[in-house]
């Protein structure tokens, strides 16, 4: 897997050789060293909170609860997780760059983020609505009847991500804007609220 990782670099510096030669000719340099080391802290900080929002409730539940229950939730939210890496991941870069150039250029992109909202709850919700309605015979024909005590959480799960949907388009607008660091305080805002509602509903 690493030397996978190697190779597809390799390969998209030879691509973008190809597609743009002039790039070829830029030499590295320090000259925009602070520029880049502010917005590389709130990014690498707002990855930090992300993956502690992601990984917080599965470590409660296995600290509180049991590791069982930690694989049932594990089921449940994987299942729907294959919504975000067939369509969402491909869509995140494509928006960010989009934002961002509509930024650079002064033009509003208030037209564009509701284009966007539209793709994605026209896609989500109805994808969402049919797992939720459907999650029992889905479980037992991808997992087996083994993870049939999942089947409430997907249900569950179904619900909360047809509402946080529309905030998927939060982080590449406002990484776009160049506005990271009130991505940043929103992550850090939200994440104890998220955490101590969790550890209510464990305990």
């Amino acid at each position: 897997m690493a030397w996978a990782y190697v190779v597809g670099l390799v390969a998209t510096a030879i691509s973008a050789q190809f597609e743009h030669p002039s790039a070829g000719r830029l030499l590295p340099s320090l000259k925009e060293w602070r520029h880049v080391i502010s917005f590389g802290t709130k990014s690498t900080a707002a990855q930090v909170l992300i993956e502690v929002s992601t990984g917080a409730p599965e470590v409660l539940i296995g600290r509180i609860v049991n590791p069982v229950a930690v694989g049932f939730y594990s089921r449940a939210n994987g299942l729907l997780e294959t919504f975000n890496q067939s369509f969402v991941a491909g869509l995140m870069p494509v928006a960010l760059s989009a934002v961002a150039m509509r930024n650079r250029e002064g033009k509003d992109i208030r037209e564009f983020v509701l284009q966007g909202l539209t793709h994605i709850t026209g896609l989500g919700w109805p994808f969402f609505c049919f797992v939720a309605l459907m999650a029992f015979p889905i479980t037992r024909i991808l997992f087996g009847d083994q993870w049939d005590a999942s089947v409430p959480l997907v249900r569950l799960f179904c619900i909360a991500a047809i509402i946080r949907l529309p905030s998927t388009m939060n982080w590449p607008v406002l990484q776009g804007m160049g506005l990271i660091g009130r991505y940043v305080s929103l992550l850090a805002i939200t994440l104890p609220f998220q955490i101590g509602f969790l550890l209510i509903a464990l305990i």
